[in-house]
């Protein structure tokens, strides 16, 4: 995973479900669950 194409300033953005035109789903569960064990341990 590309983790800077997460980050968009000092946010994190991204797609977790289908439907947005033009986007593919990048918030995927197990990017999530990185995403989230990132910050209980920082």
């Amino acid at each position: 995973m590309n983790w800077e194409k997460l980050q968009n300033g000092s946010d994190i953005r991204g797609v977790a479900m289908e439907g947005v035109e033009g986007e593919t789903v990048n918030l995927t569960p197990p990017i999530v669950n990185e995403l989230g064990k990132a910050f209980v341990m920082a």
